[in-house]
């Protein structure tokens, strides 16, 4: 196998990953990846990140009227989403209140169509909504010519649906996170500190995804060494480690020699850890890292070293790894 047909792989199965995920969270479902101790709960927090960093409006409302389902027009009926528009009486701003903003709005649920090439599209963020005459929902709504998935060319409207009023509590600790990090984004790395000690899995997918939307473009550097501390937290799923190592990979460039001394070291001991997704992850990035000529592995101790290889050599034995690249990872040295 070569690093190319590595890396495909990888591809592949970060997709079935979050396809798996995602199912987990609309089936209400607990998810079965090893390690991942609240995916749900995670992706939450990195929707509504990545809302707020690219511009949204974040209130709660009480459903008034249910209008009657439509099929979208000009679609094929069997892959047409069926829309029901829901009027809604705003009670709270929770974020980007608008100058004249009423306290009345309609948003339009889309459900699957009966046959779909795609498991995730506008529909997926309905799909654990309870929907009910006087139920209370808390909406995450994309701001006019904010950056936001498409679907059949057209800008999504909605970036997060919820009906579990138990969950407001680290809603509003996200965006008062937000807020400060707006004013101060120095304080990144604070904010972190809190996140490990007293912190949610919600604010973990918040901090993730503001990192690289946003303090990646501040400093990269900064950026690069906090991602690649937060890879390892308990609180990150499986499917966002992944993501975090494709991120670093495509970044590498950018950071300083100091950065990414930092950064490979904690790889190499990613890499030479217990957990096999983890130093699965850790590995291929390395990998992919000395294909690039952008790796010069640290000095290691004979038992580290040990460890590494003998993960290494377990993932080619299973078809996840290339063989024959021990000194990629070694330097050259492999007892």
């Amino acid at each position: 196998m070569t690093l190319k047909e590595a890396y495909t792989m990888v591809r592949s199965l970060k997709r079935l990953l979050i396809i798996s995920l995602f199912l987990s969270i609309v089936l209400g479902g607990e998810a079965k990846v090893q390690g991942d101790s609240c995916p749900q709960e995670y992706v939450v927090g990195e929707k509504l990140g990545t809302c707020l960093v690219r511009g949204c409006t974040v209130f709660l409302g009480t459903v008034e009227k249910i209008g009657k389902a439509d099929q979208e027009v000009g679609v094929e009926p069997t892959k047409a989403m069926t829309l029901i528009s829901i009027d809604i009486t705003i009670s709270d701003w929770l974020y980007g209140k608008p100058e004249q903003a009423s306290d009345k709005t309609t948003i339009v649920q889309a459900k699957k169509p009966s046959v779909s090439k795609t498991a995730l599209g506008p529909w997926s963020i309905w799909e654990a909504v309870d929907i009910r005459l006087g139920g209370q929902l808390l909406i995450a709504r994309w701001k006019p010519g904010a950056d936001r998935p498409r679907w059949r060319n057209e800008p999504e409207d909605i970036a997060l649906v919820l009906s579990d009023t138990s969950r407001l509590s680290r809603i509003r600790e996200i965006i008062a996170q937000h807020m400060r990090l707006l004013a101060k984004p120095d304080e990144v790395k604070g904010s972190l500190d809190v996140l490990e000690h007293h912190g949610s899995c919600e604010l973990a997918g918040y901090f993730v995804t503001y990192i690289m939307e946003r303090d990646a473009v501040l400093d990269p550097n900064r950026a690069g060494l906090l991602l690649s501390d937060m890879i390892t937290s308990a609180l990150v799923p499986d499917s966002s480690r992944i993501e975090i190592a494709d991120w670093i990979v495509s970044t590498f460039y950018r950071f300083s020699d100091s950065a990414r001394a930092t950064i490979a070291k904690r790889l190499f001991a990613m890499a030479s850890g217990k957990e096999e997704r983890a130093y699965e992850t850790a590995i291929s990035a390395l990998l992919r890292l000395s294909s690039m000529q952008m790796l010069v592995p640290p000095s290691l101790d004979p038992a580290t070293k040990l460890l590494l290889l003998k993960n290494y050599r377990n993932l080619v034995g299973e078809g996840k790894a290339p063989g024959g690249l021990e000194t990629k990872l070694t330097n050259g040295d492999t007892p």
